[in-house]
Formats: structure tokens, C-alpha cells, sequence
């Protein structure tokens, strides 16, 4: 079930190097609040990837309802980003506090959450009600 620890997974896919990260590969993330609405995953990552430990940058859409963006993502005005270390994620909020990305100041908090990925906050309270239903 857990997969074997061989040797790490490409850098730029993120979502499979999950499993091999918990032994000795932690890996640290911000998360960033006040985003503009239009801003997106690479112009994000842009902002942090002069970074030390810099690997990945993501803002958190959900899709539309209806209308003419049905067909679209739409920004949740948050995102979180993702480093080598948690101290190089520390080191990252305090230098890049405040900048500004698309005509908004970011602000930045440690995450505490593991392995924040496309989709999961939207996911999570599914998952939990069908874990609580089968119990």
C-alpha cells in the first residue's frame, strides 16, 4: 500500500513525491492569503522562486457554478507554497512578507497542514463525512 523508497520522485510532480518525503525529506509550506483573483500558479511561483529550497507554487480554485466561467477554475484567493525545508519556508516568509503579487500584498503563515494539493480543500470535508458514515 505504501509504495516502495527507492530513489525520489521528479521535482516538478509534487502529488507523487508525497509518499517518499515522511522519512527524512519533510518538506516545509506557506500558506498564502489575499491573492488576487486573477493571479495564477506560475506568477505565483515566480514570486518565490528566487527562493532557496523553492520546488512549487499552487493557488486553490474551485470550479464555477454556471454562467459563462462554468468551464473555468476560479481562484479561491488563496494558495500555498512549497520548499525543500521547513526552515527554508520560515527563511522564505520572512524575506517575501508583504511583497506584492498582481496589485495585492500577500501575507504569508506557515503551514501546518501536510501536502496541500489542487482540490484538497474542497475534498477534505467529503472525505471526512464518508470516513465518519462507514465507522
Amino acid at each position: 500500500a505504501g509504495g516502495a523508497r527507492s530513489s525520489p520522485p521528479p521535482a516538478g510532480r509534487a502529488d507523487a513525491a508525497e509518499q517518499d518525503e515522511d522519512d527524512d525529506g519533510v518538506r516545509g509550506y506557506l500558506f498564502v492569503k489575499n491573492l488576487n483573483f486573477a493571479t495564477k500558479d506560475e506568477v505565483l511561483a515566480s514570486a518565490f522562486s528566487g527562493c532557496p529550497g523553492f520546488r512549487s507554487a499552487v493557488v486553490m480554485k474551485k470550479k464555477a457554478a454556471h454562467g459563462a466561467q462554468a468551464a473555468q477554475n476560479l481562484s479561491m484567493g488563496y494558495g500555498f507554497v512549497e520548499f525543500d525545508t521547513p526552515a527554508q519556508a520560515t527563511e522564505a516568509m520572512k524575506r517575501r512578507q508583504s511583497v506584492v503579487v498582481d496589485d495585492h500584498v500577500l501575507k504569508l503563515q506557515i503551514s501546518h497542514r501536510n501536502r496541500p494539493q489542487v482540490g484538497q480543500a474542497v475534498d477534505t470535508g467529503a472525505k471526512a463525512k464518508v470516513a465518519m458514515k462507514s465507522q
